[in-house]
């Protein structure tokens, strides 16, 4: 895999993640940085990675999902933004459409999640 699709599955990893009936801070425990975290919007804030995975255990899994025309902005040779539209809908929730910016970068040959962000539009 070439850069960008390297990073691009990455995302589809995490998405996937998130659709598993437990265990859904697998992918953050794996690949969120020690230092790294996600925005939140209820209520507005960046949570750290203690915060993330206790979240990522408690919310409601994701039923479905789309990235929608996923890009990759390369930054240097290790680290990328990853930027899409998507789609997606949890367990007891309405369909939503948000844009989604993801920061990776590589260590010792290994890419991990720096920072995530969805920022929601509203209902599809």
């Amino acid at each position: 895999m070439d850069f960008a699709e390297t990073l691009i599955s990455l995302e589809y990893e995490l998405w996937t993640a998130m659709t598993a009936p437990t265990r859904r801070e697998a992918f953050f425990e794996e690949r969120l940085i020690d230092e790294g975290g996600l925005t939140v919007m209820a209520p507005l804030c960046m949570i750290d990675r203690e915060t993330v995975l206790k979240e990522a255990a408690a919310a409601p899994p994701v039923l479905e999902f789309e990235l929608d025309d996923p890009r990759v902005i390369r930054q240097t040779d290790d680290s990328a933004l990853v930027v899409y539209m998507m789609t997606h809908r949890r367990e007891g929730h309405p369909k939503l459409v948000g844009g989604v910016t993801s920061a990776y970068l590589r260590r010792d040959g290994k890419w991990w999640l720096a920072y995530h962000q969805v920022t929601p539009y509203g209902e599809a």
